[in-house]
């Protein structure tokens, strides 16, 4: 029983799993908190998405994807497979903002190539970056005042069989020399 889903993340790095995938196991419920994924971890919610909710509580995404680029340290400095989050997993989980400003950046996606599984955006998905190639699959993105995914800045995401809808602009956006693969979204 661990009080956060950063807390047990963070053990994850303590307990020397940041070289390969640990597993954090999320149970029904609100969870008042931003997840950082600074781990190649596997985070999995228990039961029905719309039971396990991570709500960003202020003027933070609900979940934030930022690999630390541990693959691409030189290897003179001896960090060549460390690893903080490149290749992670998310899955089963609500997403949420309790602040209606930030609802348009609700995951935010800055590096790595993080795996989003059958999750719910209850707003937008932002994805930007070069070393950005995430891959978001059966998930049902909804509700943004914007546009419901973002993707910018030459990243390479890639969306299947994903549910963009109701959202205040696009549906997707590629812009800034992103060059994404889209199949099969609705």
């Amino acid at each position: 029983e661990i009080a956060s889903i950063n807390v047990a993340i963070n053990r994850l790095a303590k307990q020397g799993v940041g070289f390969g995938k640990g597993l954090v196991l999320v149970r029904p419920g609100v969870y008042a908190e931003s997840v950082r994924v600074t781990q190649n971890c596997h985070i999995v919610g228990l039961g029905p998405p719309d039971k396990v909710i991570i709500e960003a509580p202020g003027w933070e995404s609900a979940l934030v994807s930022a690999g630390l680029g541990g693959r691409f340290v030189p290897s003179l400095l001896g960090w060549e497979s460390l690893t903080s989050g490149e290749d992670a997993c998310v899955e089963n989980i609500t997403f949420r903002c309790r602040n209606e400003s930030m609802r348009g950046r609700c995951v935010y996606i800055v590096m790595g190539r993080l795996l989003l599984l059958r999750c719910r955006v209850d707003g937008g998905v932002v994805v930007s970056g070069s070393c950005t190639k995430p891959m978001l699959v059966c998930c049902s993105i909804r509700g943004s005042r914007g546009s419901g995914v973002r993707l910018t800045d030459h990243c390479r995401a890639r969306l299947y069989e994903n549910k963009v809808a109701h959202h205040g602009q696009h549906g997707v956006l590629v812009d800034r020399q992103a060059v994404p693969e889209v199949v099969r979204n609705a």
